[in-house]
């Protein structure tokens, strides 16, 4: 059997596109693998399996979510307005906003319609949502690579925000 290489996302190649900045925002409440398995204690018992399963299986030893007054969509604003500010991009020139979020409170509007207000973005700013799980962060930023180097906007940003309270 012969094996072809794959041809994909790998060979792309931008000439006129650089990443300027990155920047997050934490939730504020921590919930460690013990907690959670201190609560399902009993059926881990009956199931007979040892402790440290969640930190031996999946290798996390916390996890954050946000706290009472806290919210996704206000952190990935203020990351946003963070991001911006180190690359020393003016809201005004932002021509489009990808959010890459999997977690959402509502399918309609799309998410990235709140940050785009939130961010006080330009209504010619393009907004919209991918959902690619593990991979929409490296889509979106495939397509505003795309759109700049096309020329058809100058500046992109890129945001996720999740909140795995309302994950279904």
């Amino acid at each position: 059997m012969r094996r072809v290489p794959l041809a994909g996302n790998a060979t792309t190649r931008f000439s006129n596109v650089s990443l300027l900045s990155v920047a997050s925002v934490l939730p504020t409440r921590v919930t460690s693998s013990d907690d959670i398995e201190a609560r399902l204690g009993p059926a881990l018992q009956r199931l007979k399996l040892r402790p440290g399963l969640l930190r031996r299986v999946a290798g996390v030893l916390e996890r954050r979510n946000w706290a009472s007054g806290e919210s996704s969509d206000a952190a990935t604003i203020a990351a946003g307005e963070r991001a911006l500010r180190e690359a020393g991009v003016d809201v005004s020139e932002v021509g489009l906003l990808i959010n890459t979020s999997v977690s959402r409170k509502h399918l309609e509007p799309s998410v990235a319609v709140t940050l785009h207000h939130g961010l006080g973005l330009p209504t010619s700013a393009v907004n919209f949502d991918v959902a690619n799980a593990c991979l929409g962060f490296v889509s979106g930023m495939n397509l505003a690579a795309s759109m700049i180097e096309s020329g058809q906007i100058r500046y992109a940003i890129i945001v996720n925000g999740e909140d795995a309270d309302d994950i279904q």
